[in-house]
């Protein structure tokens, strides 16, 4: 079986998966008031912890989590992607979710929630299944598992013995402009569509320019099964100014 008949055989499962799923909730709703009520103009429904988790435990969709990358750090459903709202997600959608007939859900403060919908809906998603506004009080009360990301201060990460691999996941144009002296230049864009240069049993730092990118990488490596990652808060900003206060110690 070749890699194109593997895709698309993994494609068309997940879409079984999900409809089932969903035509499962459907047949247990009998109470009008207690269904899934569209909250936005493209008529995607809400979905409660309950059917979120049942998903889940499933496996039958992704899901991808438009909060800000502080919030997610801290806290996550595993595997989870991120994406948050707050930064330039529209740049990156198409890599996180290249097969459009993909079939997710999507995570995002309600006040967010037309504008990531009417992003995706722009971009040519139409599996999206469901929002849902987190509740993560909800989420952990019902037994579900949660997750978070391991971060370092740039400070820690200049001032620390580098023995661990420092990856630096910007644009090749922006690394050869400046980069952490110990940095490998690992692209975004080549570690979302494959990670297989790397080792899961290995430790890495990632950095970026701000943060953002590089929390996107890490909780794609995250879901990959990569557990000994780090994300450098700031990105090279803040190592740029750590760097420059070390040297002024001296």
């Amino acid at each position: 079986m070749n890699a194109f008949h593997t895709i698309s055989l993994t494609l068309c499962v997940s879409l079984l998966s999900a409809q089932g799923v969903f035509a499962q909730e459907t047949s247990v709703q009998t109470n009008p008031t207690t269904s899934s009520k569209p909250i936005n103009k493209q008529e995607i429904p809400a979905i409660s912890t309950k059917k979120l988790a049942k998903l889940y435990k499933a496996q039958a969709v992704k899901i991808v989590d438009f909060r800000a990358k502080e919030d997610f750090a801290k806290l996550f459903i595993p595997k989870t992607q991120f994406l948050g709202a707050n930064g330039p997600y529209k740049n990156f959608i198409t890599q996180l979710i290249p097969h459009k007939e993909e079939p997710f859900v999507v995570i995002v403060m309600k006040e967010q929630q037309q504008q990531v919908l009417d992003a995706l809906q722009e971009a040519g998603y139409k599996a999206i299944k469901g929002v849902w506004t987190p509740d993560f009080g909800k989420w952990i009360a019902s037994g579900n598992p949660v997750d978070s990301i391991a971060e370092i201060t740039a400070d820690q990460l200049v001032n620390a013995e580098q023995s661990t691999q420092v990856l630096d996941v910007r644009n090749p144009s922006e690394y050869e402009k400046g980069h952490f002296a110990a940095a490998v230049n690992k692209p975004l864009s080549q570690l979302l569509g494959d990670a297989s240069s790397l080792d899961p049993k290995e430790s890495y730092r990632l950095y970026c320019q701000s943060g953002y990118r590089s929390l996107v990488v890490t909780s794609h490596l995250k879901s990959l099964g990569f557990e000994k990652i780090e994300n450098v808060q700031g990105g090279y900003i803040a190592i740029s100014t750590a760097q420059k206060k070390k040297e002024e110690a001296k």
